[in-house]
């Protein structure tokens, strides 16, 4: 496993999805850089980098996502499932079927981010909910953003 084979394997599986006008670059560390500039000022852009043999970072403005394997799979199995991973993200933040979350609690403070399905937005366990409503003085309001920009979503 070498951050050259899982670049290989993300180069390749990139190709293999329609993207949005973008660029692939390198940091001045040498990092593979995907970037794809995105239409809502909030996201800013969508962003992928390779930061370690074993790690893919797929980031923007308002959301930060490790794709990261820990196992003892054979390294091709292991680059394969790492590169998949971080293309599914992307794919799926720029379709809409992920987006970015922050909850804000009570007193305005941040409580949590999310990066996931829209409708897992303000689904909480009620222990979680009581430990955030005594922590920030009163139930959470959230804020999630797709690609495209805001989407508005109702307080827990």
């Amino acid at each position: 496993m070498s951050e050259q084979s899982l670049e290989a394997l993300f180069l390749q599986r990139l190709a293999e999805i329609e993207l949005p006008p973008h660029s692939i670059t390198r940091s001045e560390s040498g990092q593979l850089l995907l970037d794809i500039p995105s239409p809502c000022e909030d996201v800013g852009f969508l962003r992928a980098t390779i930061v370690a043999a074993n790690e893919i970072t797929v980031y923007s403005k308002v959301f930060h996502s490790h794709c990261v394997c820990h196992s003892p799979l054979p390294p091709s199995v292991f680059d394969s499932k790492i590169a998949d991973e971080a293309v599914d993200q992307i794919q799926g933040f720029l379709s809409g079927r992920l987006c970015a979350s922050v909850e804000n609690g009570y007193d305005g403070r941040v409580a949590s981010y999310g990066f996931g399905p829209l409708a897992s937005i303000g689904k909480t366990n009620p222990s979680y909910a009581k430990l955030i409503h005594k922590l920030h003085g009163g139930p959470s309001s959230y804020r999630a953003w797709s690609w495209e920009g805001e989407i508005p979503v109702g307080s827990n």
